[in-house]
This record gives C-alpha cells, sequence and structure tokens, in this order.
C-alpha cells in the first residue's frame, strides 16, 4: 500500500514538516553531545591528580617541586567566571567535592586555568593549566551539525526533485505538445496534480492533431475537386480561340499556378503518417532531385558524401527535399548547393541559394502553415505549406527543420535528422560519384 501523500501540496508540506523535525532531532543531537559529562574527563582528572601531588608536596615543604608538575603557587587568584557550558559547571561541582570546605574557581576561556584554595594550615591558591573542556564538546556539536545539514539538504533535494522532475519533463516536450504531439508518460507515484496536467495536455494535443487533420483533409478535399474544372480550363482555352499569345500565356500560368496550390494542399494533407518505415538514402534522394532541377534549367552544385542507410519515410523525405528545393528555386537566386552533413548522431541535409534571404523578423514564423514570406526574397506566390510539410516530416522523424539567413547572403535551409542506429550494408557504398559533383542545366 503505497502511503505517500497523493497531492503536490501535501508533498511541499511533507518536505517542510520532515526538514523542521530532522533540523529539531539535529539540535537535540548537538545539545546532548555539548552537554556530555564525558567531554572533558580526561583533562579533569589530571588537573584532580595534580591537585592531589601539590598538596602533598607543600605538606612536606616541597614546594620547589610544583613547577615540575606545572602547578602554579600564588597569595591570590582571579575572581574567576561563571562557567557557559554545563560540562565544565558539573566538572566545577566534582572538584568541590572531591575537595571539600576549599573554594574553587576557573579563570580564561580558551587556556583555562582551575584555582583551588591551598590546603590548611597553607595560604594561598593553587592554579592548575587545564585543557579547554569545551573545546572538544563544542567541536563535536559543529561537526554534528555540519554533517547534519548536508544530510538534511541532500535528502531534501532529492525529494524535492522527484517533486519537480515530473514537471520539467512535461515542460520540455511543451514545444512538441503544441504541435499536438503525445506528452510524455509519467513515472508511477507522481503527485496527483501533474497526472491530471498531463491528461489535460494529451487531451489538448488530441484536440490539435483532430483540428489539424480536419483541416487537412478539408484542404485536400476542395483541392481535389477543384482540379476538375480546372482540367476543362485548361482544355476550353487550348480549344478556344484566343490568338494573343501574352493572353494565352497569362491564362496558362493562372492555371498552371491554381494546379500547384492544389498540388501542394493534396501533398499537406498527405503527410505519409501511414507510409511504411523502411531504408532510405538521402544522397540518393538529394542527387535525383536536384537532377531534376538542372534538367529545368538550373546549376545545382551537390556534396553528397557516402551516408549510412538511415531508417525513415522515403516517399515523404522525398517529397521533403522537394519542397526544400522548390523553395530555393522559386524564391532565391543562383548559384544553388545541396550538401549533406554527417555526425555522430544526425544527418544534416542543407539546401542553399543566393538570393535576398529572408528578414530577420519572419524567420521564425517561416515553416508554419499558410505563412508565406516570399514578399522579401521575391515577387513569386506560393502556398504557404512548403516548408510546414518539411518542419512535419522533420518532427515525423524525430528532427528538425533550421532556417537561416548566410553572412554572406543568401538562405540556408537544414533538414536534421537523427541517425539512430545506422547500418551500413555490406557492399553499400552510397552513390558513386565524388564528393563535391555540379549538375549543369540542360
Amino acid at each position: 500500500m503505497n502511503r505517500r501523500p497523493s497531492s503536490l501540496f501535501a508533498r511541499i508540506a511533507t518536505l517542510l514538516a520532515v526538514t523542521v523535525g530532522l533540523c529539531f532531532v539535529l539540535s537535540i543531537v548537538a545539545i546532548r553531545i555539548t552537554s556530555d559529562e564525558g567531554a572533558g574527563r580526561v583533562g579533569i582528572r589530571g588537573a584532580t591528580a595534580r591537585i592531589v601531588v601539590a598538596d602533598t608536596l607543600i605538606a612536606s615543604g616541597k614546594e620547589a617541586g610544583l613547577a615540575e608538575i606545572h602547578v602554579i603557587r600564588a597569595p591570590t587568584a582571579p575572581a574567576g567566571r561563571e562557567p557557559v557550558l554545563l560540562v565544565v559547571r558539573r566538572t566545577l561541582e566534582d572538584i568541590r567535592q572531591a575537595f571539600p570546605g576549599r573554594e574553587v574557581r576557573i579563570d580564561g576561556m580558551h587556556d583555562a586555568t582551575l584555582w583551588i584554595a591551598a590546603p590548611a594550615p597553607a595560604t594561598g591558591w593553587l592554579g592548575v593549566p587545564v585543557t579547554n573542556t569545551g573545546k572538544p564538546a563544542v567541536r563535536a556539536g559543529l561537526l554534528a551539525i555540519a554533517l547534519g545539514g548536508v544530510l538534511i539538504v541532500l535528502l531534501a533535494g532529492l525529494y524535492a526533485r522527484s517533486i519537480t522532475a515530473p514537471l520539467r519533463q512535461l515542460a520540455d516536450s511543451a514545444a512538441h505538445m503544441v504541435n499536438g504531439s503525445e506528452p510524455p508518460s509519467l513515472p508511477d507515484g507522481v503527485a496527483r496534480e501533474l497526472t491530471e496536467l498531463r491528461s489535460a495536455l494529451a487531451r489538448a494535443a488530441a484536440d490539435v492533431r483532430a483540428s489539424a487533420r480536419e483541416r487537412d483533409l478539408m484542404l485536400a478535399a476542395l483541392s481535389h475537386d477543384m482540379r476538375t474544372p480546372l482540367a476543362r480550363l485548361r482544355l476550353g482555352l487550348e480549344l478556344s480561340p484566343v490568338t494573343d499569345p501574352a493572353l494565352r500565356g497569362g491564362m496558362e500560368a493562372d492555371i498552371d499556378a491554381l494546379d500547384s496550390l492544389c498540388e501542394h494542399f493534396i501533398a499537406f494533407a498527405r503527410d505519409g503518417r501511414d507510409e511504411a518505415t523502411g531504408d532510405v538514402d538521402l544522397s540518393a534522394i538529394v542527387h535525383d532531385v536536384a537532377a531534376v532541377a538542372s534538367a529545368h534549367g538550373e546549376v545545382w552544385t551537390l556534396r553528397l558524401p557516402d551516408t549510412p542507410i538511415i531508417q525513415g519515410k522515403a516517399l515523404t523525405l522525398r517529397r521533403a527535399v522537394e519542397n526544400l528545393v522548390r523553395n530555393a528555386s522559386r524564391h532565391g537566386a543562383a548559384p544553388f548547393e545541396a550538401t549533406i552533413e554527417v555526425s555522430a548522431t544526425e544527418i544534416m541535409t542543407t539546401v542553399i541559394d543566393h538570393g535576398s534571404g529572408v528578414p530577420e523578423a519572419l524567420l521564425p514564423h517561416l515553416g508554419q502553415p499558410f505563412f508565406r514570406g516570399n514578399a522579401a526574397r521575391s515577387d513569386a506566390t506560393g502556398s504557404g505549406l512548403g516548408l510546414a510539410s518539411v518542419r512535419r516530416t522533420a518532427i515525423q522523424h524525430g528532427g528538425e527543420l533550421h532556417l537561416r539567413n548566410l553572412p554572406e547572403g543568401g538562405f540556408a535551409a537544414t533538414l536534421v535528422l537523427p541517425r539512430g542506429d545506422p547500418r551500413t550494408q555490406a557492399g553499400f557504398v552510397g552513390l558513386s560519384v565524388p564528393c563535391e559533383r555540379r549538375l549543369p542545366a540542360m
């Protein structure tokens, strides 16, 4: 049966109560240590023995021997002080009981001297230097407080971490949950409020996914239905008696633009979540997509090393690379570059153009559905779904999309994918191309 408090408030209150209780126990232990009668017994026994020897020397008239046992003979003694520590007060009482009828005083703090009246019929005082009986007790008390304090802090910190760790886990996943990702599972025994928070976030993420799916399906349906009238318009334009080349070209361009928008909507709705995962060679994909672009008159420089096979969705990743290449072609300027860099944990596919770049204020918004930053890069139009589709593909594969302006001018989009457990199959060499290849325009 789990008796741990279930609510976050109860756990914090328990933490405070236990900490205060441990501090109280620690104080009691420190007091007991500093008041322990055995802490100064050794020094006092030595002083008592020297007093007995001194009395014997005085009685036998051999007062010259007092110096050898470090006993002082003085006509008067200091007024003394009232001991603070209980152990010292008890020690003085023990000496008074051992030498009844004789006045006993103690003087000094660190280098204390025990004064006792000389035995009758002698007069004066005997001073016996003693070890500070309070030092061992105080040191033991301070050591107990220090060690106990460290232990209390460690225990309290560990308990507090067990309370806040699930909250940190949810906070680290907040950015993904905003996009509809399921919140991470929490360990058993977490506070009730955190479990309720996780459930609420899971419902909110499910609502985001449902809303996005409905929107995608609506866009796909509209785009699909629009393609039939667009086909009729294209056929009607071919059969029409329009003789003005400029007018005909403008109408064909408008139809092509609408058809391209429909294609983007359908591709965005077909996000690849149902596609099977398999072996993917990114170098081959980038090479093929760039070759198609070069066939349309563009010059691409490729830097594609032999990469290990990764597990991913081949068609979805191909569409992502196509979107990056199309984005550079439409909104950037030559020369164009595509590179792949491989690290121990990631594969980074970067598409670079040398256009005017994007205003820094717009960079955080690029990759959001229907946001178009092309007004800053060219007068081209677009759906605002190309980079959004690439970002979603990156998230599906556990990666990221990084967008940045280049210092020397231009724009770079980097698709970062985790390697996971890459495996290089026997005989697989990747592309049989050099590390750098230039694809000329055709």
